[in-house]
């Protein structure tokens, strides 16, 4: 669902994705109540002072992202064989959307998504120093470091393919 708030010049967006169907009416009203407060907490621009129109479209949201268990194991295993076990490490869970997701769900397959690091090693370990994150995808300040990412991720992706085609991949 979105919830957009609109005046001129600019478009102020907050998207939430429950992530059952258990609650999703739940947190449906609760988020419904925070984008009716959205108004009162910023402060219009300069012009008329109408309220913003606020539009929120109920089929409009995505399942949450399911990595199935042993696919994992399977190709992260595979990766930690080629590419070390110091460049393939497990990442926490978080409840996020992903229309990844519905691929495997559509397909009737296991599926996993693999995030493979972007940012330069030494703003990531600064950030990590000072507790903080380097900007991810979908952040205006998202900066990776590309030659370095965009060969980790062709490599993932074809050892993960070797891997699943039954052709374990020794070095690249």
């Amino acid at each position: 669902m979105r919830c957009t708030r609109r005046w001129t010049p600019s478009i102020r967006t907050c998207i939430a994705t429950p992530s059952s169907p258990i609650t999703r009416r739940k947190r449906q009203r609760r988020w419904l109540r925070g984008c009716a407060r959205l108004p009162k907490q910023k402060p219009l621009p300069p012009g008329p002072r109408a309220s913003p129109t606020i539009f929120v479209n109920p089929a409009e949201s995505a399942q949450a992202l399911y990595n199935d268990p042993a696919l994992t194991e399977r190709l992260g295993n595979a990766l930690r064989r080629t590419l070390g076990s110091t460049n393939v490490v497990a990442s926490e869970p978080v409840m996020g959307s992903e229309d990844f997701g519905v691929f495997g769900r559509t397909a009737g397959v296991p599926s996993v998504m693999l995030r493979v690091g972007a940012a330069e090693p030494g703003a990531f370990a600064k950030a990590k120093a000072a507790g903080t994150t380097v900007p991810g995808p979908h952040n205006a300040g998202f900066a990776p470091d590309r030659e370095p990412t965009i060969r980790a991720g062709v490599a993932a992706f074809t050892l993960s393919v070797l891997e699943l085609l039954g052709r374990p991949g020794g070095s690249l």
